[in-house]
């Protein structure tokens, strides 16, 4: 760390690309995987000295590409290395790496996993806001939906992170009209997953998905939930049968679908691989749909008045939960497709 900073600025002397990249490759290997060494360098202001760095170099591409990856490794799981960060202008900084780097796969990849494990705070969800992350991620989504998955999923996963229990974010989210984004991206990998299992799916299945919805109406009122409906057919979703699904645990019960964890009860030190867990389009539209409408009444209105190719959200997301595929959605998937579900039936103002 001590050569990291004293040498930062000294780029008339010789080899000092070479110097800094093999000071950068020493950080990234000590800090790969290793609790405690994150916890050190922490503390000798390896955080400072890497964004520092990202100030004065940032026309060097490949310093820029090692610092950020250096700047992942020791944020990762470390929630005092992520509080640094946000306090010290990080949001700029990494703003800044996005804009002048939009074709650099590998540096996006880094900075998109330290913007996530920033969105697990308070201060680092605000400060992401407030450099107009919420309004870019639409634009990121747009450009890597056509040329990288991956970078797909972890831009729509950076939309559940900002939006997670922000009030401010949420609202900047649901202006840029990103559930336009999100809903299309959803229901492609619903399309796809079917196509992909339809050799091994029975043809009466299809009806499965559709009377999923109307069959757990069904279950609510032979439970009682519900009375008889008395002024539309007994499928079909009237107001008063969604306003019994605003009952979450009744929802759970008939529908047969567990609960996740909490994230807010997860580890503070949580990684970005615990907390995306296996890479699933489907789920991080899920999650993200959950976060942006989620005691949201605006966002909520926004996304059940979206449609796209004949198909609202409930439609797919009710194909999610119909699906008896544990190769095609598994159980965790089918939470966040349920938790969803559940914040777009319930009105925040009620």
């Amino acid at each position: 760390v001590l050569n990291l900073r004293g040498f930062r600025q000294a780029i008339d002397l010789p080899d000092h690309q070479a110097l800094m990249e093999a000071v950068l490759g020493a950080v990234i290997n000590f800090a790969s995987g290793h609790q405690n060494n994150k916890a050190v360098l922490g503390e000798c202001g390896a955080c400072e000295g890497l964004l520092e760095l990202l100030d004065l170099h940032v026309r060097n591409q490949e310093i820029i590409y090692l610092t950020v990856k250096a700047l992942f490794h020791i944020c990762d799981g470390n929630q005092l290395n992520r509080m640094k960060i946000s306090f010290s202008g990080a949001a700029d900084f990494l703003m800044t790496c996005l804009t002048k780097y939009p074709d650099e796969d590998k540096m996006v990849d880094f900075v998109l996993g330290i913007m996530i494990g920033m969105g697990f705070d308070k201060v680092g969800q605000s400060r992401l806001g407030t450099v107009g992350m919420c309004k870019h991620v639409s634009q990121l989504i747009t450009k890597y939906e056509k040329t990288s998955d991956y970078l797909t999923v972890l831009s729509v996963c950076l939309v559940g992170t900002l939006a997670r229990n922000s009030k401010s974010n949420q609202e900047k989210l649901g202006l840029t009209q990103i559930h336009r984004l999100i809903i299309p991206l959803l229901q492609k990998a619903v399309t796809s997953a079917a196509n992909t299992s339809s050799a091994t799916t029975s043809p009466t299945n299809a009806a499965t998905s559709s009377g999923f919805l109307s069959k757990t109406i069904s279950s609510l009122r032979r439970n009682s939930i519900l009375p008889p409906s008395t002024t539309s057919p007994p499928n079909s979703p009237d107001a008063t049968m969604i306003e019994a699904l605003t009952n979450a645990n009744n929802f759970a019960e008939v529908s047969g679908v567990a609960t996740s964890e909490s994230e807010e009860s997860q580890s503070p030190n949580v990684s970005l691989s615990e907390y995306i867990g296996d890479f699933s389009l489907a789920k991080e539209c899920c999650r993200a749909l959950y976060h942006l409408t989620s005691d949201n009444e605006a966002n909520r209105q926004r996304v059940n008045s979206s449609s796209t190719n004949n198909a609202n959200v409930i439609d797919t997301l009710t194909a999610i939960l119909a699906s008896n595929d544990e190769a095609v959605f598994n159980e965790e998937v089918k939470v966040w497709a349920k938790k969803a579900m559940e914040a777009l039936f319930t009105s925040s103002q009620a």
